[in-house]
């Protein structure tokens, strides 16, 4: 395989397991977690009857793999990320029905259904109110953004500002999307640290604030930046990885709006130092919207680390559980990256400093 297959199909790997296994303990606390389980989760199960993805089997996804899974295959047909190309993803996303009905959000489903030609019918002086589409919508779906331009952060970024703006069209959204987006390009170079990867996506948050305001609109909000300088203040501070990740959990946030759960994901990978399997279960058992932020961190550590990292069986459970084909994906976005940037094949890069 090229240079850039095993880190390609690493981070679909880990995005999708972290979502399949997030099913199982999204909305519970850390404490009903392990009360549950009997301690925190560390393999796939069929999620429980008092959960969103209670319908789902063992090791399928949800909302949060599946979007960017759609726009995977937009990319690969249409060789680069546009504003066309992300709205056919989204419809194509909604067809069959099976994500869209169990797990569309608000956010999402109100952008689908005006793409539809169904915006929403509102009273004369109904006020638009933007700030409820400041959530991890933006987040979850955005990593190809990143495998897209390995070491080139910028135009990681600039696609992150275009795969948004169909659904989270606000700086708050972007930035969250951003900082994945730049982290993921950092992870996809030959051999990034954690400082580096970190120092991405605190760039990616900063300059995705800004470049939102300029491409949608600037809302009122928590920034996800002073979040994530939060979550590593928090992080640095504990005594233990059991008391780092309850201080994200219950002092950070780890829910639905994209200042918790962007910070949260950047703060798991800090307490354990982006070693792969450990932080995708940090981010499985921190609670509450724990499949996105799962998501997030396994997609950004298995772009880091590569596919050969997870054990043996992640790969055909969830091929299997979901019908994919991720090595023959890997390929497809493989060729789109080589032929957009021959130069980069064989040269890393680094984020910004």
């Amino acid at each position: 395989m090229g240079v850039y297959y095993d880190k390609i199909l690493g981070s679909f790997i880990g995005a999708a397991a972290g979502d399949a296994l997030g099913a199982i303990t999204e909305t519970y606390s850390i404490d009903k977690i392990n009360a549950v389980y009997g301690g925190p989760v560390r393999e796939f199960r069929k999620p429980p009857m008092d959960n969103n993805a209670q319908t789902n089997e063992c090791g399928q996804v949800t909302d949060d793999f599946s979007i960017a899974y759609y726009l995977l295959q937009s990319i690969v047909a249409n060789g680069e990320i546009t504003r066309r190309a992300v709205e056919e993803a989204l419809i194509e996303w909604y067809k069959p029905g099976v994500y869209y009905n169990k797990f569309a959000g608000a956010t999402t489903k109100a952008s689908i259904e005006a793409l539809l030609g169904n915006p929403p019918k509102l009273m004369p002086g109904t006020v638009v109110v933007h700030t409820n589409r400041a959530t991890n919508g933006a987040s979850m779906k955005i990593f190809p953004c990143g495998l897209l331009h390995p070491g080139e952060v910028d135009r990681a970024i600039d696609d992150a500002v275009i795969a948004c703006l169909p659904t989270h069209d606000n700086d708050i959204a972007i930035s969250g999307a951003a900082a994945v987006a730049a982290a993921v390009s950092v992870a996809m170079t030959p051999h990034p640290t954690l400082k580096e990867v970190m120092q991405a996506g605190l760039y990616g948050a900063r300059e995705g604030e800004k470049r939102g305001a300029e491409a949608s609109r600037s809302i009122a909000g928590a920034r996800v930046l002073r979040r994530m300088e939060l979550a590593i203040e928090l992080v640095m501070r504990a005594h233990s990885p059991e008391e780092a990740l309850r201080e994200l959990s219950e002092v950070l946030g780890s829910g639905l709006q994209i200042s918790e759960a962007v910070p949260a994901a950047f703060g798991v990978l800090l307490i354990y130092g982006g070693d792969p399997m450990e932080s995708l279960f940090g981010g499985v058992n921190i609670g509450n919207d724990t499949d996105s932020i799962a998501t997030v961190v396994g997609a950004i550590t298995g772009a880091w680390h590569g596919w050969e990292v997870y054990p043996e069986h992640y790969l055909p459970l969830l091929d299997k559980a979901n019908r994919f084909d991720l090595r023959a994906l890997a390929r497809e976005l493989e060729e789109v990256v080589l032929k957009n940037e021959p130069e980069k094949a064989m040269a890393g890069g680094r984020a910004p400093r």
